[in-house]
């Protein structure tokens, strides 16, 4: 059988897939940084982000950004594959 997916229903269901990925990305940058012992604040100083941008990606509310992945890379070790994936390694030494 042929179901007709309207436009919106469509766009409700792609837009819910990406929030649930922000999700998952959130858990997973709010379980390496525990793991490292930083605090919101002293992550947001080390890439020059805010707590508020760093709490609302924890939460889900927003999706990390490329230029906050790649910081987190460069200065911290965080691979951005671990949080986008799951593909290990979670931090590179």
């Amino acid at each position: 059988a042929f179901f007709r997916v309207s436009e919106r229903h469509l766009r409700s269901f792609v837009n819910a897939d990406f929030a649930m990925s922000n999700v998952l990305y959130g858990q997973r940058i709010a379980h390496w940084r525990k793991r490292e012992g930083l605090s919101q604040r002293a992550l947001g100083a080390v890439i020059s982000v805010s707590q508020g941008y760093i709490s609302d990606i924890e939460k889900g509310r927003s999706g990390p950004s490329r230029e906050f992945l790649a910081a987190i890379s460069e200065k911290l070790g965080l691979n951005p594959a671990w949080v986008l994936d799951g593909q290990e390694p979670m931090a590179f030494d």
